[in-house]
């Protein structure tokens, strides 16, 4: 146990690839680590099987008999030739048992035994190409994981820490690409640029091969024809065609061995029953959803690789977005779009490129347009610098320009050492323009590691289910609270059904112990039906299949889905989020742990969140491209758009799932739980209703001398208790859930939609340090509508919600602070720059331009 924990911490998702490599090498492997584990306790711990012995079977002779037939194989044989109407037309058509060996051999199904570990090559294919990636950037030197790693840090909050970080990444860049142009030969031949990019794409078809060679393994071990196998089984089950007609994980199965009694061979047969296919069936049916979903998002994300890397053009127009808000001027001159080409041609090369696209996806847009500004700077510096130098030397002697280029490199260091120095006086206007374009808001990409295993990874399920408190108490209703209900019950049914005994039937008298355990096993895993103690019981065999009752069997998978169900909008959720470019978990966690600390620490801490916040939403104007998504950060209301969506997720899954339990408890009520209360009310016991009946019937078949020997035998189902009560409180904890959220639902939209409501929340926190004079409104309508707008407003209501109002208030005043220094900035126009440090301009001959001006700086 501690061993597979081990392994499942040591899987965790590292930013060096997109989501597709993470669901590959991190959550697919996660998962089939899980089900081998799980399979491999039941196979080699529980009692996988159970054969019908002959009466006089001793005991040591059953024991050698079950663990035979378990290694040895058995084969399935369908005891009739169609499905018989009536009871008594069976005997008509018996399938005998074939006397030739070969045809026996041919029908067996071996793959139980091999299930754990066939599930645990899975994983180990799954996580095999992020080894080979890891070690392929690793040899070159490029250390990929670290440079993703620090611009997903959240010490990127501060503006100084984020800034040291982009200036960090891009010495090491410069660095790395200086090392390697000075190599020869092979190595210089790897990393000529397009080594890291090319070794990606190969990585990629490697997990596209990986998912189509998973079918064929599972193919090959279950022995079926076609690997579209998955969509047959499923459409059976919809369809009510079990394995005694398809054949699909057959329950029962027969099994020969041979016994050397005084020199001869003694041939025995008997009929066993695997309760083990009961959890393979749903598994790889389950897998094979899972691995076509996995081919499909690995094909996709190849051909997305792949075409998009042939040539610059994808990176190339991304660089150039992005230059273009930093550098508005580069529009409107061939000189500076000539050397963005450069820059990106020389400077970044195809390996850059690749770097800049896998940060974006991992960071975001305001984490990479920082990370190209300071690449962009350093390579204008080095421009001007190179230039400058030529012309100094064509025009001076060797002493003076020695001299001067001293003095460039001290303007140059002087320039530097101004921009990475921190800012404490609070004032916006006096920031230089590089600093203002470039400064922006740091995105967390939000990893969350599903460690979730329904029996035997309870502690783990645990650890990794819990409130992230980026969003507000109905939420964590259903993504928390919730799913950790649903799995608690799921694991105290599993206990009690594969732990416990589940089923106890009333045997003849002459049933032996083996018979008794085969006739119990048989009857959990086919289904049994009921019957009022005062019926008869029905002859024809369609009136006993309508009767049936199998959702006992089904109820810990069904409650572990929908526990999943319940936490897939918060995934959701974590997962858009940062395309925003706030760091929304770190804003509230920050807000959080400020609220018991020192004036000083609370102050500092409410100015980065603050800067934060103001910064991200002042950005999100600037990085302006075509998309629906990108019109929406334009406009500041992409948060607020995502948050109702993911709520109205959390609506309909919550309502989907309050109808369907009434599908699966099979109930002819509407208002099931309030017809089980009223029942329970009136003294309607499940004798009369039939809801969880405790007292069933069950029906099966042994082969015995060739004859096909039918029983019938009544079972207590005391599993059906827990389930009584266990649904009756869920279905009122989903109506609850439904209430609540419905209400939550109207509360945000109402909250989104109308202005006051916006202007009346910002406004009640400036009141109180009288921040808001009686002549503020305008200004007020100014700071809500342009400033903050909606994911703001939003934000702030987050805030208030899990931080409190004291904190809240002091993040509104220092937001109004900037706000108004902003706008006085703006009044006044900055002085004229001077000549003295080189700027972008020189190396344009003599193309000037007024780098203020007030319309451009207009708020939209």
């Amino acid at each position: 146990m501690d061993l597979v924990r081990s392994l499942l911490r040591a899987v965790s998702p590292l930013p060096d690839g997109d989501i597709s490599d993470r669901i590959n090498y991190c959550y697919s492997s996660t998962l089939l680590v899980i089900l081998s584990a799980f399979i491999s306790g039941w196979s080699f711990v529980g009692t996988p099987i159970q054969c019908w012995f002959p009466a006089y079977y001793k005991g040591w002779w059953i024991e050698y008999a079950l663990d035979y037939c378990y290694v040895q194989n058995t084969y399935f044989l369908p005891f009739t030739e169609l499905k018989p109407d009536n009871y008594w037309d069976i005997a008509e058509h018996i399938i005998p048992i074939p006397k030739n060996i070969t045809e026996r051999e041919d029908r067996l199904i071996g793959y139980y035994q091999w299930v754990p570990f066939v599930l645990a090559l899975q994983a180990i294919l799954f996580y095999l190409p992020v080894v080979i990636w890891r070690s392929v950037y690793s040899s070159t030197g490029i250390k990929v994981e670290a440079i993703c790693e620090t611009c997903n840090t959240k010490s990127n909050m501060a503006s100084e820490d984020r800034s040291r970080n982009m200036q960090k990444i891009a010495s090491f860049l410069a660095y790395e690409r200086d090392i390697h142009d000075s190599f020869g030969g092979r190595v210089r031949h790897a990393t000529s640029g397009r080594f890291l990019i090319s070794s990606y794409i190969v990585i990629k078809l490697l997990y596209a091969l990986n998912a189509l060679l998973q079918f064929l393994i599972i193919k090959g071990m279950l022995g079926v024809e076609s690997v579209w196998w998955g969509g047959k089984v499923f459409n059976n089950l919809i369809h009510g065609l079990e394995w005694p007609e398809t054949g699909n994980f057959p329950r029962v199965t027969l099994c020969d061995f041979a016994v050397r009694v005084l020199g001869n061979l003694h041939r025995h047969t008997v009929q066993c029953v695997l309760m083990i296919n009961m959890f393979n069936e749903k598994i790889f049916v389950f897998l094979w959803f899972w691995l076509l979903f996995i081919a499909f998002l690995s094909t996709a994300s190849f051909l997305y690789w792949a075409l998009t890397s042939l040539t610059n053009a994808t990176g190339r127009k991304m660089v150039n977005n992005f230059i273009e808000k930093i550098e508005p001027s580069i529009v409107r001159s061939d000189r500076r779009r000539a050397l963005v080409d450069e820059f990106v041609s020389e400077k970044l090369r195809p390996d850059g490129l690749f770097l800049l696209r896998l940060i974006q996806s991992n960071s975001g847009d305001i984490v990479t347009c920082e990370l190209i500004a300071t690449l962009w700077h350093k390579f204008i510096s080095a421009r001007i610098e190179s230039e400058f130098a030529m012309n100094v030397l064509t025009t001076f002697s060797a002493g003076d320009a020695r001299k001067l280029m001293a003095q460039v490199n001290g303007i140059r260091l002087a320039s530097i050492r101004e921009k990475a120095a921190p800012k404490h006086n609070g004032r916006r206007g006096d920031e230089s323009d590089a600093t203002r374009h470039t400064k922006a808001a740091h995105a967390f990409l939000f990893a969350m590691t599903l460690k979730t295993a329904m029996m035997l990874f309870l502690d783990t399920f645990l650890k990794g289910l819990k409130p992230q408190f980026d969003d507000d108490a109905i939420d964590r209703l259903n993504y928390y609270y919730t799913p950790m209900l649903l799995v608690i019950f799921a694991l105290t049914l599993s206990a009690k059904q594969y732990v416990g005994q589940p089923i106890q039937c009333w045997i003849p008298a002459q049933f032996t112990g083996a018979w008794e355990q085969y006739s119990e096993n048989y009857c959990f895993v086919q289904n049994t039906y009921f019957l009022p103690l005062t019926h008869y019981i029905p002859r024809d065999l369609e009136e006993r299949e309508n009767r049936e009752i199998g959702y006992y069997q089904w109820v810990p998978f069904i409650l572990g889905l929908q526990g999943i169900l319940f936490y897939l909008p918060c995934l959701i959720w974590h997962l858009l989020n940062w395309q925003s470019g706030i760091a929304v978990k770190g804003i509230v966690m920050m807000s959080q742990d400020v609220s018991n600390m020192q004036s000083e620490k609370r102050s500092e801490s409410v100015a980065v969140v603050a800067t934060h916040l103001y910064d991200s939403i002042r950005t999100q104007r600037k990085l302006v491209r075509r998309g629906a998504l990108t019109s929406l950060l334009q406009k500041g209301t992409y948060l607020t758009v995502l948050y109702l969506f993911v709520k109205f997720v959390y609506l309909v899954q919550a309502i989907t799932q309050f109808v369907l339990l009434n599908r699966f408890l099979g109930t002819n009520y509407t208002l099931w739980g309030f017809e089980i209360l009223r029942d329970l009310a009136n003294g309607r016991e499940w004798q009369e209703s039939g809801h969880f009946p405790r007292v069933t019937m069950c029906d099966f078949d042994v082969r015995v001398l060739g004859n096909k020997h039918r029983h019938t035998v009544q079972c207590v189902l005391m599993i059906n208790m827990f389930n009584e009560k266990v649904y009756l409180f869920l279905w009122w904890w989903l109506l609850i859930v439904i209430i609540a959220t419905i209400g939550s639902f109207c509360y945000w939209l109402a909250m989104s939609l109308f202005k006051a409501q916006q202007y009346s929340f910002i406004s009640q926190y400036l009141r109180v340090y009288d921040l808001l004079d009686g002549q503020g409104h305008t200004a007020l309508e100014k700071f809500v509508h342009y400033s903050l707008r909606s994911d703001g407003v939003f934000l702030l209501r987050i805030v208030s919600a899990n931080a409190g109002d004291l904190i809240t208030t002091d993040i509104v005043a220092a937001l109004w602070k900037m706000f108004l220094e902003e706008e006085k900035s703006r009044a006044v126009p900055p002085p004229a720059l001077t000549g003295t440090a080189p700027k972008l301009d020189d190396v344009d001959h003599g193309f000037q331009e007024d780098l203020y001006d007030p319309k451009k700086d207009s708020i939209d």
